[in-house]
Parts: structure tokens; sequence; C-alpha cells
């Protein structure tokens, strides 16, 4: 079997990171012949995002050096998955895709894909600012 390590950073997120772990389709990735260890880089909160996320079966790396690029450093160090798949802890990535992106990965033989959460929120934008709803 294959391991997919799931690395999120996280800072001060108990309102998301519980739906964010969630979502991540552990049963269908483990059909699929992958198991999953699932990261949480917890980069200094002051709430209860640690405990939510070790609830939901996460592995709780402490980064105490601020910055986004440090947590992901703690993390990659720490993954030890075939894969890696990366996302924010605010809900703004759809890990539910993660099945998907896995067969492309395979299908293709690709080393690495990059999606994109913005461009659908940019579109939506630009059809705002065409329509003259707001001004900038």
């Amino acid at each position: 079997m294959k391991t997919l390590s799931v690395v999120i950073p996280a800072l001060n997120e108990e309102h998301g990171i519980g739906r964010v772990l969630e979502e991540i389709p552990i049963a269908k990735l483990k059909s699929m012949g992958y198991s999953v260890e699932v990261l949480v880089i917890d980069n200094g909160s002051h709430d209860k995002t640690p405990h939510i996320a070790r609830e939901k079966g996460a592995k709780v790396i402490i980064q105490p050096i601020r910055g986004y690029g440090n947590a992901y450093k703690a993390g990659f160090a720490n993954a030890t998955g075939d894969i890696i798949a990366t996302g924010d802890a605010d809900l703004t990535y759809p890990f539910s895709i993660l099945p998907d992106v896995i067969h492309l990965i395979n299908d293709k033989g690709l080393d690495f894909i990059n999606t994109d959460r913005l461009t659908t929120l940019n579109r939506m934008l630009w059809r705002v600012r065409m329509s003259g709803a707001i001004s900038y």
C-alpha cells in the first residue's frame, strides 16, 4: 500500500480545521490503495486548533518558528508519503478532489500538480467588476 501525506499549515483555525479534516476522503483513498497520513502543522495557535486536529485523527506537528513557509518545511520534513498533498486549514482548498488528483498523477505519470483555488473567485470578481457593481 502507498501512503498519501496531507500537510496542512494552521494558525488559529479552530473554526475551520475540523471541517477541513472531515473533507479528506480517507475511505475512498484507502479503497484506491493509499493509507493516509494527515499532518497539521500548528504555527503557534492560541485557540483549540491543535486539540481539534488531534480529535479528528491528525498528527499535530508544532512549528514554533512563525511563517507559512516554516510550517510547510516542518510538514515536509515529517511527511512519509509517496505523494504529498497540501492545502490550507480555512476551507479554501477542496480536499475532496484528492482521489481525482491521485488518479491524474498515476495515469499521466506526473511528479507535481498545482491547483488554483482562486480561478472561480477571480471570474466572479471579474463579472462583478464588469457589471459595475463595485469599483476600485
